[in-house]
């Protein structure tokens, strides 16, 4: 028998909705420590070490598909391009060739001032993270 708990937990909390399933926002916080947690393995979910960027466009670049991303072979003005994060999700790119990695956001994002579909330039060896500030609005953040 499922228990109201919508007493319980006033509405800002936003784990439950008054029918007793997850609020979105929870399902993807939930989601993500699943992901960040390797899904049960404890090892985080990374691309292969082999992924070598594509394109030189937000519509020929190689789509990244998972939080922790390595780009070891990055072809002259080639690029990656970032999931649609909702508010609170992130992803890190560490590129990882002599060369710079443009880094796009999703389709009517924009990273930091950058105006919205244009490719962020990640130095060579450097590490970003991009999360999601607000629905359209990428925050970044560097770690080497």
């Amino acid at each position: 028998m499922l228990e109201d708990y919508s007493q319980a937990f006033p509405a800002t909390f936003g784990a439950v909705t008054k029918d007793g399933s997850l609020a979105n926002p929870f399902r993807i916080f939930l989601q993500s420590l699943w992901n960040r947690s390797g899904q049960g393995t404890g090892i985080p979910l990374q691309v292969a070490n082999a992924l070598a960027a594509t394109g030189s466009s937000q519509a020929t670049a190689l789509q990244l598909n998972v939080d922790i991303n390595e780009v070891l072979t990055v072809p002259p003005g080639s690029g990656v391009l970032l999931l649609p994060l909702q508010v609170g999700q992130w992803q890190s790119v560490f590129n990882g060739d002599g060369g710079n990695l443009l880094v796009y956001p999703a389709s009517g994002y924009n990273i930091d001032a950058l105006a919205a579909n244009v490719g962020y330039t990640l130095g060579a060896l450097k590490t970003q993270i991009f999360s999601a500030y607000s629905p359209t609005q990428l925050r970044t953040l560097q770690l080497g």
